[in-house]
């Protein structure tokens, strides 16, 4: 898409592009720093010890989940269903609870999956953390990271399919920014 398409979407659209991008930078980002700080122990690589301890990739989806809000709401400049409507806000938010819950609820040490003795070439997968036990923290980083390009592949499909702006081609805005 290019600058002269963009300027032709209705500004709901415009915001959802701005949050689908914002979130494709932290998959392209957090993945790969991550996957490192997995395998070299380093966690001062990943985007939270990045943000001091902050859930900088979770912030980003936030943002791109209310940048949908006004794809929520009616306009006489966006066209589709009311299901249509709230893609722009719904995908992000099942892209930030895929990043947050879905993450702890795979733990392989919290079900039970592994135990404290687990290990790999001598690394422990598990440790004893707050009263239960839960994965390593080298790889606590890799466990969020994991589900957030399947999640945002889902989004973006599902946006390319059912979001009306997303289907029309750059042409068909042309034609109806001349009426």
């Amino acid at each position: 898409m290019n600058k002269k398409t963009f300027s032709l979407l209705p500004p709901a659209t415009r915001f959802v592009w701005i949050g689908l991008l914002s979130m494709i930078l932290v998959v392209a980002l957090n993945l790969p720093l991550s996957l490192y700080a997995s395998v070299s122990g380093n966690r001062t690589w990943t985007l939270w010890a990045a943000s001091g301890g902050w859930a900088l990739p979770a912030l980003f989806y936030l943002i791109a989940t209310l940048l949908g809000i006004p794809s929520l709401m009616k306009g006489r400049d966006f066209r589709g269903t009311r299901l249509q409507r709230a893609l722009g806000f719904l995908g992000p938010l099942a892209i930030l609870a895929g990043f947050m819950v879905v993450a702890h609820t795979l733990d392989p040490c919290h079900r039970g999956w592994w135990d404290l003795q687990s290990r790999i070439n001598n690394l422990p997968l598990c440790e004893y953390y707050w009263g239960e036990v839960t994965i390593d923290t080298r790889f606590h980083w890799l466990m969020h990271a994991l589900p957030d390009p399947i999640f945002l592949a889902g989004y973006w499909l599902v946006l390319r399919k059912w979001h009306p702006d997303f289907t029309r081609s750059a042409q068909s805005h042309q034609h109806l920014s001349e009426k």
